[in-house]
């Protein structure tokens, strides 16, 4: 990513860039309010106390202390105030006041041009449309991770964004046609739209923004920017992939298949490097997911166990495998659990289920069957209701319905010859304490508690009601020393990053999509309040203040022309907003002059006030509620 700036200046630049937009809105007002002869008092840039002012005619202005926009104060505003001279706002015609009030968001949508315009001139990264995860339709209609997104709906996709951007246009249930790449060659598919947040589809993401001064890999001629590919053979997608290879490789030669970033997002020099992984020992116990209960204990919107299942449902009963993945769990099953495994014939046709014991048979069944619907019996407050779950991709390229389990302190099921079997850990166990910890026990703190050391002590309950002491020693691995690698960042965390091309126009490019883009973003924007009020989206998606300058602050990191191109997407929002017929917005003053032109007469003010007011209250809720949503999102 391109650090164009420091963290601070980045906050600075993004406050100026907002406050920008704002005052602009108020330039608009303030020339049309001249231009129609109306007296202007005050026009500030910044609010607050001026820091430093000046008078010109009839108008006083400023530069105030905060820079978060401007304001335009006309003779004659507000309610009761006019005072009949020629030269108020209340004097002139309604004709003239509707250009006064129109012309703030007229202004917003007219600077949206040249703002593109230059973004596009200085290039913006944009995301790759290489397919690393599918969202869950796209998964459901055959797309595969390595899937390279072409056409959706006959239109070419020119990046990530563009497909999610294009698919949500689309109405909730179109099906949708859509164009891949794989292997090079074109594949069609129907892709049914499910709603903005059912398509997150996600990049690749094996991308390495930083490469450690004389690190493993600054040595074998890897540069920050470039992307992994695959391992010894085995193509990779996303980060998890990547670093759940390195870390079982740890001391071991090993290929990268690399890709230096080319003039667009499939462009760029491969070549191979081989390279011999650096290795820190750690003594760590394996993550056994036999040891958890299979209880659901977090669920995660637009994945789907969302709606169907709920938390602490307890998984009793998966069927609707497929033969081949059912046999071979049974195969590598111990004898004493292939009971476990049940087939059966339903109506002319074979059916193949599992009964479940752990967290492990859950994840066995899920990962291992994509796209497969798939029955399932839980145990819900003395019930068994049985939903059909059909798992999507997740970020391992294994299958996932988006849940995670309940840490609870009974001890599902020890698996033969595991190291807690072979150290006195049992099937059936409940946790008294770990390690000295007696307070919110679960088996995860097993793992916890023995990082790094050389044993942790464990008392437990047995299921006959006896007590018993387990000594936990974790076996020395060889992981991978990532820092020593050189993909950790300044913190000393993992540095990964999506998969970005920097897309530049030549000059007569940026003009052509600069005057289209803004078009672009004022259809996007009416389709999507269509489908807010027709309930095709929802309304957690809306972003406050805070999500705005969350957003803001990402794509100043990427370059300025994200940055720039955000502010074009923000200017046409404002002006938008501004227009719709809420009380004290521009909008606003529209519908009541609207109502002056139908009655023959301005309403009263009474009317007029408790409009106002209506309109007050309905934005100071309208904040709460986006800003709530930018702090649970």
């Amino acid at each position: 990513m391109l650090d164009f700036l420091n963290p601070v200046l980045w906050v600075i630049e993004i406050v100026v860039g907002l406050g920008l937009l704002i005052f602009l809105h108020e330039l608009g007002h303030f020339i049309m309010a001249k231009r129609n002869k109306v007296r202007v008092e005050v026009f500030s840039l910044g609010f607050g106390p001026a820091i430093w002012k000046f008078r010109r005619g009839d108008t006083e202005y400023r530069i105030a202390w905060i820079p978060l926009g401007g304001y335009v104060k006309m003779a004659g505003e507000g309610v009761g105030v006019g005072s009949g001279k020629a030269d108020d706002l209340t004097s002139k015609s309604a004709w003239q006041r509707l250009q006064i009030f129109t012309a703030g968001a007229i202004m917003n949508l007219i600077i949206a041009f040249p703002i593109c315009i230059i973004a596009f001139l200085l290039g913006k990264f944009e995301v790759s449309p290489e397919v690393a995860v599918p969202g869950m339709p796209e998964t459901y209609a055959g797309m595969e991770p390595g899937d390279v997104l072409a056409e959706i709906d006959g239109v070419p996709v020119q990046s990530g964004d563009h497909y999610r951007i294009e698919m949500v246009r689309k109405p909730k249930g179109a099906q949708v046609p859509v164009k891949v790449l794989r292997d090079g060659k074109p594949k069609d598919l129907v892709v049914v739209q499910s709603g903005s947040e059912s398509h997150q589809i996600m990049p690749r993401s094996t991308r390495l923004p930083t490469i450690a001064a004389g690190s493993t890999l600054d040595k074998a001629g890897i540069k920050p920017g470039d992307e992994i590919l695959a391992i010894n053979g085995v193509h990779l997608h996303t980060g998890q992939q990547l670093l759940e290879m390195l870390r079982d490789l740890g001391g071991q030669e090993v290929r990268f298949l690399v890709r230096r970033p080319g003039e667009t997002a499939l462009q760029g020099e491969k070549f191979e490097a081989r390279v011999v992984l650096p290795v820190k020992p750690l003594r760590r116990l394996p993550m056994e997911a036999s040891l958890s209960e299979p209880i659901v204990g977090k669920l995660f919107k637009g994945n789907p166990a969302y709606e169907k299942l709920q938390e602490d449902d307890r998984f009793c009963r998966i069927e609707g495998l497929e033969e081949a993945l059912w046999r071979r769990l049974r195969d590598a099953a111990p004898a004493s659990r292939k009971d476990l495994f049940l087939e059966s014939e339903r109506e002319g046709r074979k059916v193949f289920a599992v009964e479940v014991r752990s967290w492990q048979d859950v994840k066995d069944v899920i990962e291992g069957s994509i796209g497969v619907p798939l029955r399932i019996e839980v145990e819900r407050k003395r019930e068994r209701p049985s939903f059909v779950l059909r798992p999507t991709y997740g970020p391992s390229g294994r299958g996932i319905v988006g849940m995670a389990n309940k840490p609870t302190k009974i001890v599902a099921v020890v698996p033969e010859g595991s190291v807690y079997a072979q150290q006195g850990l049992r099937t059936g166990d409940m946790l008294l304490s770990v390690d000295g910890l007696v307070g919110d026990l679960s088996v995860e703190k097993l793992y916890e508690a023995a990082e790094g050391k050389e044993s942790a002590k464990v008392e437990v309950q047995r299921k006959d009601g006896s007590r018993a002491t387990v000594v936990l020693r974790p076996p020395v691995k060889n992981d991978c020393d990532f820092a020593a690698l050189g993909i950790t960042d300044k913190k000393g965390e993992l540095a990964l990053s999506p998969s970005l091309f920097l897309r530049r126009r030549s000059f007569g490019d940026a003009v052509k999509d600069g005057l289209y883009e803004p078009v672009n973003i004022t259809v996007l924007t009416f389709q999507l309040l269509y489908k807010l009020f027709a309930r095709e989206e929802s309304a957690k998606g809306l972003a406050g203040p805070v999500g705005i300058f969350k957003v803001s602050y990402r794509m100043t990191e990427l370059s300025p022309g994200n940055f720039i191109w955000l502010l074009a997407l923000i200017t046409v929002n404002l002006g938008i907003f501004n227009l719709l017929p809420i009380p004290i917005l521009d909008g606003g003053h529209v519908v009541l002059l609207t109502i002056e032109k139908l009655r023959g007469k301005p309403p009263g003010e009474k009317f007029v006030a408790i409009f106002q007011y209506i309109g007050l209250v309905f934005l100071l809720a309208l904040i709460v509620f986006v800003t709530y949503n930018d702090f649970t999102r």
